[in-house]
This record gives C-alpha cells, structure tokens and sequence, in this order.
C-alpha cells in the first residue's frame, strides 16, 4: 500500500474523476485539508482549489495508465447527469467507462474505490421499465463494478446520494432557484424527496478513505428529512428575501400550467408535473451505527433565513387602497399589474 502515517494521520494518495464538477470542486480541498495528496481528472473546465497534480482525460476514451500510478483511493465521480444524452452516450460514460477504470484499478494495485451514484439507482434497479436513461445507467454501472470487484483485492464503496443541495447547485434546485427568482406562486403541496448537503456527503466521502467497513458496500446518503417543492420553495424565498406576487392556485391550475409548460420546452408530457410532484422518498443507510458519521446540515441551514417575514398583506388595507384609488380608469390588466408592483415593492421594503 502506499498509505503513509504522519503521526496519527493517514496520508494517502487519491485520484479524483470528475474533480471539475459539482461535487468535485468540494472534496479536493477537502481532502487536501485532511492531509492527503490529490491527482484531480477533469474533462475540460480547470480544477480550482489546491489539487497537487491534474490533468484533462475523457472518459468516453481509454483512461491513461499513468493516471493510476501510486494511487491508493479512486473516487469516481466523473458522469453524465442533468443533460439529454442517448441512452448510448449514457452508457458509455457511466457504465463503460466505469467499469473500464475499475480494471484499471485493480491491476494497477490501488487499494478502495468510492463510486458515487445515485439514489436513483435503486428505483432502475427495482423498476427498470418506469426508470430513465441515467437512472439504468447508474443502476447498471453498480452491477458491473460489483462484479468486477469480485473475489480482488480491491475495495469497492458505492455511495448513492440522494439530491445534493448546497453551493452552486444545479438541475431541479436550479430550476426551482429560478421560480423564486421570478416571484412565481408557490409549487403545489405533495412530492416528498429525500436530500442530503453536499458539505455532509463530502465528509463522508473523506471519511471513506480510511474507514474500516467491509467491502463491498452500498450507502444511501440523506440528511433524514423530507422535503417537497413548497418547503423548498418557502426556504429559497427566506434566504433570498423574496415572496412569490400571487397565491399559490389550486391544483387543477397547475396541472394545466405543467401541461403548456411541457408543450413550450419540448418535453414529454406530464415532465413538468413530475418535476414538481415526483415522489423520491428513500431511507439512509444508518451511518452513525456503521461508521460513527453524523450528518450535520439540512437544507435550511445550508440557505439561512436572511430578511425578517414580512406581515401579512391584509396588515396593510390603508396603503392599498390609497395607493389604488387613481386606478380606476385603467383597463383591469394595467390594475393587477400596478398592484403586483405595490406589492412587490412592499414586501422588499
């Protein structure tokens, strides 16, 4: 092993795939933080923070030998995810080349492999069928990789997060970050889903360079909570300090909103609903009694309440109306959109 101790540190040598990405950017430095050196593989944007050595590789291609050379943890983050891909392109990149780096791996000697997944692994694995393109291709890869690994020397973690939150997110956050930005209505009640922060699942990751667990193993990651788009909502407007200029309408309204929303972006039908309705609930892997790791965050501590609530519209009658009276004569349109102003303008201030 090239494992090295400092004392009571274990200093190790780790290849990260995917160093650029989402998760990426955050477990380099974490891992340099904790004392160990760092390869970082990216596709094309630079890695920032303090990897000692990097270099650029596609994954869809052969993995350069060298890349492997004195490594002890690989952690696999590299993959297609929140983009329209073919089902081929999915494969290549998620199930082929993984498996191809594993190989890889075990024959140049390194000890652990992290691969990160997805929850949504094990709905494809359940339920091929009602499953996407992604989610088969993340479930196929975590066969393969348990079936490469067999009977080697090397360790092999799968980690399935369930939707990370936290920085500069992206997919569904992003998209619901953008609803709040235009002080849209809030999302409809139903739709529980799983999360978890990715500063936690980071620790974690770290954590797993080092731990004693038996291999192979498979870690479903959630903060323990269970959110919905309305939460989630409510949450983005705190932090931002914005309120939605409407009520939230009845169901009925928003499943016809999701139906021109499908027609406008292309999207199959019923996409956008599923989106704000789709149910993810997955229970975590006990990971206190496994390894003894604690999840620190939710979602509300990750984006913190930043403006006091502002009091309730019919607090202010007064103002309304006098700020109304000289409306009369506009055509009704021109009237809700100079009240929306008002109340915008209201609640920022």
């Amino acid at each position: 092993s090239v494992v090295r101790f400092i004392g009571e540190v274990c200093v190790a040598r780790c290849l990260v795939t995917g160093a650029s990405g989402y998760i990426g950017r955050a477990l380099v430095p974490a891992l340099v933080a904790a004392g160990h050196v760092v390869r970082a593989q990216r596709h094309r944007a630079d890695v920032p923070g303090p990897a000692q050595e990097s270099f650029c590789a596609d994954l869809s291609q052969r993995f350069p030998d060298s890349a492997l050379e004195d490594i002890d943890t690989v952690f696999h983050l590299a993959g297609l995810a929140h983009s329209r891909e073919t089902p081929a392109a999915y494969r290549t990149v998620n199930v082929e080349a993984t498996v191809s780096l594993a190989r890889a791996a075990m024959t140049a000697g390194v000890r652990r492999l992290v691969f990160l997944s997805s929850v949504k692994a094990a709905l494809a694995a359940a339920d091929p069928a009602a499953a996407d393109d992604y989610a088969r291709s993340k479930a196929d890869a975590e066969t393969a990789l348990l079936s490469v690994a067999q009977g080697g020397a090397m360790d092999v973690f799968i980690v399935r997060p369930a939707l990370v939150y936290g920085g500069e997110h992206g997919g569904y956050l992003r998209w619901l970050e953008r609803w709040v930005q235009a002080h849209l209505p809030a999302p409809p009640e139903g739709g529980e889903r799983a999360m978890v922060a990715r500063e936690d699942l980071v620790r974690l990751l770290v954590m797993l360079q080092q731990a004693s667990l038996a291999s192979p193993a498979t870690l479903t990651v959630t903060d323990g909570q269970s959110y919905n788009a309305r939460r989630l909502h409510r949450a983005l407007c705190d932090a931002r300090g914005l309120r939605p200029w409407l009520p939230s309408p009845p169901p009925g309204v928003w499943k016809m909103a999701c139906r021109v929303g499908d027609l406008v972006s292309g999207q199959a039908a019923g996409a956008c609903w599923r989106r704000l309705q789709g149910a993810e609930p997955h229970r975590g892997t006990d990971l206190d009694g496994l390894l003894g790791f604690r999840i620190k965050r939710s979602f509300e501590d990750v984006f913190p309440f930043s403006t006091p609530p502002a009091a309730p519209l019919a607090a202010y009658p007064q103002l309304i109306t006098h700020d109304c009276e000289g409306l009369s004569g506009i055509d009704a349109v021109g009237q809700t959109l100079a009240l929306k102003r008002l109340v915008a303008e209201h609640l920022e201030h």
